[in-house]
């Protein structure tokens, strides 16, 4: 799986999504949102490249993506 900075991706079994903020050779850097309520802690949080990798089912769809944009504008309000 090639990780981009700016993308998400997402364990389904969770729900959960994870913007991509930093890739390194090791580690990834990257925002936690929640798929249902479109939620974050707001933490920076790093991990294994391959750890990710495996934590990921997939590279965000853009149905997710709308969903879950839709649910953070929510919050705002």
């Amino acid at each position: 799986m090639n990780l981009v900075v700016g993308k998400y991706y997402v364990d389904r079994t969770r729900q959960i999504a994870r913007k991509v903020v930093c890739v390194d050779v090791r580690t990834i850097s990257f925002l936690s949102y929640h798929l249902d309520t479109g939620k974050s802690d707001g933490n920076l949080s790093e991990c294994l490249r391959e750890h990710f990798i495996r934590w990921a089912d997939h590279e965000a769809l853009s149905s997710e993506l709308n969903d879950l944009h839709s649910r953070m504008m929510e919050q705002l309000h």
